[in-house]
């Protein structure tokens, strides 16, 4: 893997190729992030942020809705309990019961992908990443009718959530 003119690895360009290969672009923008999308989820690589000013953007996001934050689960404390690193890494499970409970009466199953998560995690190579569930594409996998209103409520939600992670405040 090379680097670029500030001397950062081309991990943008590397898993373009790689996920151009299985028919799954990268989508790039001009941002100061790139956004990937994988199968069900949503990937972006962000510059010119800490880690700590998106998780406070997100908490902020949150704070700002009618959603309950559950939790906050801290991966990068818990690898270091167990006497490794993985830098980084916050898994944030946050929602609202009377928006996610209809889809899970129509399946129960949706319960492994509800409440919404948006993790915020450095990668390998330092560079700071968030991801996120893209609800949309999992409604056919999970056989939901008639519940587009509500399934487009959860993505405008995550997205908009996603977003405010990533800018800067003005």
């Amino acid at each position: 893997m090379g680097t670029d003119k500030r001397g950062r690895s081309n991990l943008r360009q590397t898993v373009r190729r790689e996920y151009e290969k299985f028919n799954c672009p990268a989508l790039p923008y001009s941002f100061g992030f790139c956004l990937f999308s994988f199968r069900h989820e949503l990937s972006i690589l962000i510059e010119d942020k800490s880690f700590e000013a998106v998780e406070a953007n997100i908490l902020e996001a949150l704070e700002k809705r009618d959603l309950k934050l559950f939790t906050v689960v801290n991966h990068g404390e818990g690898a270091k309990s167990a006497g490794m690193d993985i830098g980084q890494s916050k898994l944030f499970i946050f929602g609202n019961p009377k928006t996610g409970t209809p889809l899970m009466m129509a399946n129960r199953e949706m319960g492994l992908e509800l409440p919404m998560k948006i993790l915020i995690y450095t990668t390998q190579t330092g560079e700071l990443g968030l991801r996120r569930t893209d609800i949309k594409s999992l409604g056919p996998k999970y056989g939901l009718t008639n519940q587009d209103e509500r399934i487009e409520k959860i993505e405008a939600a995550l997205k908009s959530i996603s977003q405010e992670a990533i800018s800067t405040p003005q």
